[in-house]
């Protein structure tokens, strides 16, 4: 598959001072003991193992950071499969850059030791509310761009009542809901940015349908603190913090109701 039709036109619409690769691989798990360099990266890997048929790609532990790039998996482009392949490029691309911009920002030179960085987990969790972010607008900007006011309109209300039942489906059964939390923001997001007129910002009542009224304010507070920051927080080391608290936060709530 020749992805670099996709990787152009990411780069024609995201202006980065550096340009990063992709790779599409057949086997994520061969791939990323490929790159693990190094007896932590291998071990962090082979730890792994199990769950690499989940993925649809992933930045590669070992790396160093100059040398940063998204794995994708083949098979994200065969038909049957349930993720869109172009998608899936939009979305790795955009981790690798999250990545390459807080290592740089932090003076962290492998992909292995930003592991042991203080707020890696609050890390990963907004770049996958950034990375679904630009995936979901990117798809949707690119999506019957002649199409009438009047049918965007249907289409974006139609839309946010699909991402709400999704979250709800997801949630009833996958045990990881702050993931999924963020990914819901990131789409919420593109939406909100997309069609303004109709989408308005994100609000407790339209989520206690799916949460307790408390973590629906948790979650409207979130949206608030990465829609602010969707282009990638300045403060970086306050918003990672910020973040980091609301993780801890939303787990304490999700324990007591």
């Amino acid at each position: 598959m020749d992805v670099k039709p996709i990787i152009k036109k990411f780069y024609k619409q995201h202006r980065y001072s550096k340009e990063l690769g992709v790779e599409v691989v057949e086997d994520l798990y061969a791939a990323c003991l490929k790159c693990a360099g190094d007896p932590v990266s291998r071990a962090l890997v082979q730890k792994n193992k199990d769950n690499f048929n989940r993925f649809a790609g992933i930045i590669p532990w070992g790396l160093p950071r100059e040398e940063i790039k998204a794995l994708v998996v083949s098979k994200v482009f065969d038909h049957n499969f349930q993720n869109n392949g172009e998608g899936t490029i939009i979305h790795e691309l955009t981790h690798a850059h999250d990545y390459y911009a807080m290592m740089s920002f932090f003076g962290i030179e492998n992909t292995s030791d930003f592991v042991q960085f203080p707020y890696y987990h609050a890390f990963l969790s907004f770049s996958e509310f950034h990375a679904k972010y630009v995936e979901y607008k990117f798809n949707r900007e690119n999506k019957n761009p002649t199409a009438s006011m009047r049918d965007k309109i249907a289409y974006a209300i139609n839309e946010k009542a699909i991402i709400a039942e999704e979250l709800e489906r997801m949630l009833r059964t996958i045990d990881e809901g702050i993931y999924l939390i963020f990914q819901f923001i990131g789409k919420y997001s593109a939406l909100y940015e997309l069609f303004p007129s109709v989408i308005k910002p994100l609000n407790p009542k339209y989520l206690e349908k799916i949460l307790e009224p408390a973590l629906a304010n948790e979650v409207t507070n979130l949206f608030e603190i990465v829609y602010e920051n969707r282009n990638f927080p300045h403060r970086m080391k306050c918003q990672m913090s910020i973040i980091d608290d609301w993780m801890k936060r939303f787990s304490e709530l999700c324990n007591r109701v």
